[in-house]
């Protein structure tokens, strides 16, 4: 027999068993037997029954105090699985598993006068620390965090992991209020520089807070703290807590999701308008198109708000195949007048629509010559290694490639000249500083080094005669604002072409 493919206990088992069963034979050959046993043969046979006995007794007290040492390890083993399902491995912290479980427990037990909180945390450009620096060092950062958030807790709170860069925490007795003041000073501490590996990194940090109720579903409570979280992020406010506006807001983007979708479907209450764009001299060079929706229920809906709802729900390619038709349809019908069309960075990288947008735009009366593809400037910082391809792939093809928001971020100038940019549009925060600052050198200086690397300026924003003449003394090629001109139906650029060209 192979001892060594047995526990001591099924051993001891099998070992009790037989002298359990040898015990059993000597009683039984003693009781039938034991009239016509002499007496020598009586004393052997007891003393055989008693030692068996003594031995079982023996074994089976062995047998126990070994099922109990074995039993006690299967708990210990199952408690440890217990606590590793309950944990995230990277930075050992609480997991989601454990926050459904916890969350649970409260909503069970909380009464309304013992409130609690439920915290959502995201950091803010993780994503470019992997990008830039490894995964490698965004797994340590991570650890960085966990450890920094262990130290900020309050009392009755705990953290959790939910997986990638966020975060999750549980404020036990506290009221929003309450919750709002540990969260930001939470994000104090998250948010200072981190030297990781001897590389210095940093990341914001968005949370989002909502109340836990007794009773309450865990669904509702994760999409609060959710909403508060996007809230915070998209408002670049830091923290920000749930509220009934949110909600409504939040119905009011669910029911214009369906509706945008059903007007791209249909092509109705949608259209494409034009915003014009004049040279030094003030001649008509250049014509933007704007997406524009009136919905019949909601009316005119914000041309940022319907972009946001067609980024969220997978519309944004059928907005600009939408503007970018008609546009060009109607734009390639006017002499010498440029189209600009704005895309998304993330664009870049479909392939199908690129392909469906070039063919589109070559097979039309304007051709790429004459098409200006503009970009956000802060796209373009997000994902500044992924981009030299596709835009030099678009300039290679004909397209003009100029970067929107120009002074909203840190771009290069000479980095965007080496992709192939040909020119940039300022942001109009460049225009309201000088114009508030009484100073023009900043814009000024961002102008001729623009100029030096073969880049035009367009200067948008113009709103007032002051805001006109600091884009002249900047040294501004193109303006663009609504001094200028408001978005319009073609018509209106076509009569002011056709007269300009009479007049000349």
């Amino acid at each position: 027999m192979d001892l060594g493919k047995h526990s001591l206990a099924s051993i001891l088992v099998a070992a009790g068993t037989a002298m359990v069963a040898l015990t059993g034979l000597a009683v039984v050959a003693v009781t039938s037997s034991a009239d016509g046993l002499p007496a020598d043969d009586w004393k052997q046979l007891s003393l055989m029954m008693c030692s068996s006995s003594c031995a079982t007794i023996f074994v089976l007290s062995l047998l126990h105090a070994d099922l109990k040492k074995f039993y006690a390890q299967l708990a210990d083993r199952e408690r440890f699985a217990r606590r590793e399902a309950r944990l995230d491995g990277l930075t050992e912290l609480a997991n989601r598993k454990a926050l459904y479980e916890d969350l649970a427990s409260i909503t069970e037990t909380t009464s309304s006068a013992e409130p609690g909180c439920l915290a959502i945390l995201d950091l803010d450009e993780f994503k470019n620390v992997n990008d830039m620096l490894g995964h490698g060092i965004g797994d340590h950062l991570l650890i960085e965090v966990a450890s920094r958030l262990r130290c900020a807790l309050p009392q009755n709170s705990w953290a959790y992991r939910l997986g990638g860069d966020e975060f999750a925490i549980i404020f036990h007795g506290y009221g929003l209020g309450e919750a709002k003041q540990a969260c930001e000073k939470i994000r104090e501490e998250l948010t200072r520089d981190y030297f990781v590996a001897g590389l210095h990194a940093a990341v914001g940090c968005s949370v989002g807070a909502a109340e836990i109720k007794a009773g309450g579903s865990l669904s509702e409570v994760m999409r609060r703290s959710d909403l508060a979280m996007y809230e915070a992020k998209s408002e670049g406010n830091g923290v920000a807590v749930f509220d009934d506006r949110m909600e409504r807001e939040l119905s009011r983007s669910t029911e214009l999701t369906v509706r945008l979708r059903e007007s791209l479907e249909n092509k109705v209450d949608i259209s494409t308008k034009f915003q014009p764009i004049f040279n030094r001299e003030m001649e008509l060079v250049s014509l933007e198109g704007l997406f524009r929706w009136c919905d019949r229920e909601f009316g005119e809906v914000p041309a940022c708000e319907a972009i946001q709802i067609a980024k969220k729900s997978r519309l944004l390619n059928h907005i600009s195949l939408f503007v970018a038709q008609i546009a060009c349809d109607q734009v390639g019908r006017l002499d010498r007048i440029r189209l600009c069309l704005n895309l998304e960075v993330v664009q870049l990288f479909d392939a199908n629509f690129m392909k469906e947008l070039s063919e589109m735009i070559h097979a039309s009366s304007i051709g790429a010559a004459r098409v200006q593809l503009e970009f956000s400037e802060r796209d373009l910082v997000d994902y500044w290694d992924k981009i030299k391809l596709p835009l030099h792939g678009l300039v290679e093809q004909g397209f003009l490639v100029a970067v929107d928001d120009f002074g909203s971020s840190n771009a290069s100038l000479t980095r965007l000249a080496s992709l192939g940019v040909s020119g940039v549009k300022l942001d109009p925060s460049v225009l309201r500083f000088a114009q508030e600052s009484g100073n023009i050198s900043v814009m000024r200086a961002k102008t001729n080094l623009a100029h030096s690397l073969g880049m035009s300026v367009t200067c948008n924003g113009i709103s007032t005669a002051e805001e006109e003449d600091i884009a002249h003394q900047s040294g501004c090629d193109f303006l663009q604002g609504y001094r200028l001109g408001r978005p319009h139906p073609l018509g209106v650029f076509a009569a002011q072409t056709k007269r300009a060209l009479a007049a000349a």
